[in-house]
Formats: structure tokens, C-alpha cells, sequence
């Protein structure tokens, strides 16, 4: 038999379901505790609500000096009250406290489940409200505003049925989120073997009489015997860029891309948002690159983070291009990768991490031959591939989750209770 609907003020609905308010059905516990008198509680920050899984990605315990902690119980939903857009939120299996800064909702009026409830918190439209927040610099979402929030909602049976297959879903995105990070740990074991030597494919590992290769004591440790210890600035030709005068407005908005050191978060380089003119790089330092250029970034946040261009393009001040002159562009990048965090820590001193170009062309580093260059480079490609893949496959998923929420939540589709 086909679904009856009627009109109401979220359009649409089944004739069976209510539109009601969210505070008509949802209670926002207030009850508090101070660890000063009960410290050792199982306790949730908001840095441990995970963004995209609605899953714990850690917790701590609380301390005397701890400041009043919110207390939720096995059952509760918890949401990040602070930047909502955030979309931090756990159904918790536990009891514990949490921060102030994250709301503890439960159920009320025995008109809800508060699975169902949970996926409710997490829709787009719940969060664009919650975002109506007051605050500007640390924007808080606000109550009178939030239990204002009209929800479709089915009777019980069905609302159970609803969080199921979502909670379903999340079982299956939380599934491939450990596969990920399964992943990425054997790739950074991989790199930490291979680039500095310590394993060797089978096909180097060898002379030709059959026998293991040694390796060679050197001021910067052990390698291979058949590596070659290489200063950047011998064996790569580097240079910055610069920025158009922002002052100008015909500088910018022309056909050339243009690379700034945030664009570098994307390992490989498709597209950029930025473009200037063939004017503004003619009265800049700006400099062109061409594609499967190396580049790396000098300050702030992203200093010594790298990436590769796969595109014609020009860099500012804040990007180095870092082109081998015989070497493989590739191995230097998973090289740097695996070296960032030495390279900022031994160059940097309190602040803003800030390399320099000179920083950075005298570095040493072990270099093995370029055909283990290469093999080594098309093993880390391949497994950023499969890694590339599986990130793409969870964000479909998460669009395919946010869909059925869409779908399920407003009665477009109704489940089987």
C-alpha cells in the first residue's frame, strides 16, 4: 500500500508522523560535578569527539585541578556546543563527564528514541541551525534558538528502525576508517625503511656476486654502501616566488594558476583557486612552475609541507621549488614527508615555524641510486593510490549516509518496523 502524506511545515510528511519541536522531545541535561571532590572520571573533551565517524578518538580522566565537567550517562548523545559546523557528536555507551562546552541531550515525554535522536543532531539542516550561534571569535550554539528546531518525527517503532540502518551505515564507514589508518601506518613503516635504507628491495640488496650489501659509517649515521650522502643545493635547483602588489586589482583574476603554501595540503596539485594576470607576473616575483614540480613550503602552519604541481603554475615567496637536477622528483618528496617534523623541529625555534630557502638547500640526505629511487618512489606512489581510493570511497559513503538521512528522516522513504 502507497504512503499517505500530508502537508505541514517541513512540507511534505507521512499522514502517521508529527511535526513537533526539538525541545517538545529532547531535554538538555545540566547536571554538573566538580572533580575537585570526584576526580578520576571517565571524561570527554571536545578534541575527543571524532568529526566524521560520530566515534570517541580518545578520552581522558579527570584531575582535582579539572574544571566543572558536565555528567552524561550510558545512552546520553553528545554535541559539540562550541562551533557546531564542527560536527562533533557521540551517542555514549558509558557513563562519564564531559566539558561544558558539549551539550548532553537525552530524550523526554517518551515521545523519542534517542538513537534516532542522534542522527537527528547530525543532519545538515540541525546543524545549520545549531550554527546559529552567539560569540564570534569562539561561537556557541544557543538553546532558545536549537529547541526551536522543527523535526519530523515517525512513530517509535519506526524511528528505531530509521537509526538501524543508519547506525549500519556508520558500522560500515567505521570499518573502512580503520582499514585507512591501517594503511597509512604501514605506508609511514614503509617510508621509515626505505628511504633511510634500512630495508632494501631484493633486486638492490645485493652485489653482483651474489653476496649482502654492507653499509658505510658517516657523520650523519649508517647507510648503504652504495648510497651517496647529497646536499640539496648541489644535486637541485631551487628558487621562491612572489606575490602580486594586492593593491592592483588587474594583477589578479587572469589565466595563470596561482600556487600559495596552503595549496600544498593537497600532496598533488590539480587545481588552484588563485589566478593572476600575465601584468602581475610581469611586475611580481612571481615564478612559473611547470607540472610535477616539487614545492614546499617556507612558513607558518604549513612550513615544510610538500606537494607536487601537476599543473603549469606560478609560486609566491612562501612556496620553494625544488627541482633535481638527476635525481627523482618523487623520492624527494616522500623523502620530505618522512622528515618534516626533524627539518621544522632543527631549523625552528619558538613561534612560527619559518624555514628559508638557504635552510632548506643545505640540507644533507642519503640518496640511493636513481633506479632505487625510482622503485622506491613507484611503491609509496602505488599505496598513496590505494589510500587515494579509499578516501574516496568513505567520502561517498558519507555522502551516500548524509542521502538516506535526508531520505529517512523526512519519510521520502520509509522502512519495513
Amino acid at each position: 500500500m502507497m504512503t499517505a502524506y500530508k502537508q505541514t511545515e517541513l512540507g511534505l510528511i507521512p499522514s502517521d508522523w508529527e511535526v513537533v519541536k526539538f525541545g517538545e522531545i529532547t531535554e538538555l541535561k545540566n547536571e554538573r560535578v566538580n572533580p575537585l571532590y570526584q576526580s578520576g572520571q571517565f571524561c570527554i573533551e571536545l578534541e575527543h569527539l571524532n568529526s566524521s565517524t560520530g566515534l570517541l578518538c580518545g578520552h581522558t580522566f579527570t584531575k582535582p585541578t579539572s574544571s566543572l565537567k558536565s555528567i552524561f550517562k550510558n545512552g546520553d548523545i553528545l554535541f559539540g556546543k562550541l562551533r557546531a559546523y564542527l560536527r562533533k557528536y557521540w551517542l555514549a555507551n558509558r557513563n562519564g563527564v564531559c566539558s561544558t562546552e558539549i551539550w548532553v541531550l537525552n530524550s523526554k515525554n517518551n515521545l523519542s528514541v534517542n538513537p534516532f535522536l542522534f542522527y537527528i543532531v547530525q543532519s545538515n539542516s540541525f546543524i545549520k541551525t545549531a550554527s546559529e550561534a552567539y560569540g564570534t571569535h569562539m561561537p556557541r550554539s544557543d538553546w532558545n534558538v536549537v529547541q526551536g528546531y522543527f523535526v519530523a518525527l515517525p512513530p517509535k517503532p519506526e524511528q528505531t528502525a530509521i537509526a538501524t540502518a543508519l547506525s549500519d551505515t556508520d558500522a560500515l564507514l567505521t570499518e573502512l576508517e580503520k582499514l585507512l589508518a591501517k594503511k597509512q601506518a604501514i605506508k609511514t613503516a614503509t617510508m621509515q625503511q626505505l628511504l633511510t635504507g634500512k630495508t632494501r628491495l631484493s633486486e638492490f640488496a645485493h652485489r653482483a656476486d651474489g653476496t649482502p650489501k654492507g653499509s658505510l659509517k658517516t657523520e650523519w649515521g649508517d647507510i648503504p654502501e652504495d648510497w651517496e650522502v647529497k646536499i640539496i643545493k648541489n644535486c637541485c635547483e631551487t628558487f621562491s616566488g612572489g606575490t602580486p602588489s594586492t593593491a592592483i586589482q588587474e594583477y589578479y583574476g587572469g589565466n595563470i594558476k596561482w600556487i600559495t603554501s596552503s595549496d600544498l595540503n593537497k600532496g598533488y596539485i590539480w587545481n588552484v583557486e588563485k589566478t593572476i594576470t600575465e601584468k602581475g607576473l610581469n611586475n611580481s616575483s612571481a615564478k612559473k612552475v611547470s607540472k610535477n614540480t616539487l614545492l614546499l613550503a617556507l612558513y607558518g602552519a604549513t612550513a615544510g609541507v610538500v606537494g607536487i604541481t601537476k599543473i603549469d603554475a606560478t609560486i609566491n615567496q612562501a612556496v620553494l621549488a625544488i627541482i633535481p637536477k638527476y635525481d627523482n622528483y618523487l623520492f624527494l618528496y616522500y623523502w620530505f614527508i618522512l622528515h618534516k617534523n626533524i627539518i621544522v623541529e632543527n631549523y625552528t625555534q619558538g613561534g612560527q615555524a619559518n624555514l628559508s630557502g638557504d635552510i632548506i638547500r643545505n640540507i644533507f640526505l642519503p640518496m640511493p641510486p636513481e633506479p632505487e629511487q625510482t622503485a622506491i618512489a613507484q611503491i609509496l606512489g602505488d599505496m598513496d593510490s590505494e589510500i587515494n581510493a579509499l578516501q574516496a570511497r568513505i567520502e561517498k559513503l558519507r555522502e551516500i549516509k548524509q542521502g538516506m538521512m535526508q531520505n529517512l528522516l523526512t519519510g521520502k522513504i520509509r522502512l519495513p518496523f
